[in-house]
């Protein structure tokens, strides 16, 4: 069987794939495969990170100034580093997600009560270990105290 691609090369790869509900075949060499795969690579969510820093090139690439990740190591795996990457490639990738998204605001759900409160009795460890730490016991039975009434259980006096 031929390439559908290129009808010169004998078809080594067929890809099947799933478009409104019909299924496509593709039968291709292995030439015309490799671009095939590499059109498919852009559609990838490193693929779109990677497009958003096409322009970034060189010695000259920024730099995350916490855990030294480049622009270009960035766009070459699509992750960051660190969370401080984000704000070192801000200025590029802010008119993406906003050209993407429409906007620069939140409009998702917001958290629900349990998980606010969840956040507030891991607070309030955190700050009854500190004061165990600094042997603050009067502070941490007062701490002890306000988690067991927000987790509804009795409050021992």
């Amino acid at each position: 069987m031929l390439c559908d691609k290129c009808k010169k090369r004998q078809a080594s790869v067929h890809i099947k794939t799933l478009i409104n509900g019909v299924y496509v075949e593709k039968h291709l060499c292995s030439e015309c495969a490799r671009d095939y795969d590499s059109e498919l690579d852009i559609l990838s969510p490193s693929g779109i990170v990677s497009s958003m820093f096409s322009t970034i090139e060189g010695p000259t690439a920024k730099r995350c100034k916490n855990c030294g990740t480049t622009a270009t190591e960035f766009k070459r795996s699509g992750k960051a580093g660190c969370s401080e990457c984000y704000k070192a490639f801000e200025d590029t990738i802010l008119p993406i997600v906003k050209r993407v998204q429409g906007t620069l605001n939140h409009v998702g759900r917001a958290p629900s009560p349990v998980v606010k409160e969840r956040s507030e009795i891991d607070q309030l460890r955190y700050e009854m270990e500190e004061a165990v730490r600094k042997e603050d016991y009067r502070l941490a039975a007062e701490i002890r105290d306000k988690i067991k009434a927000l987790e509804g259980g009795r409050q021992d006096g």
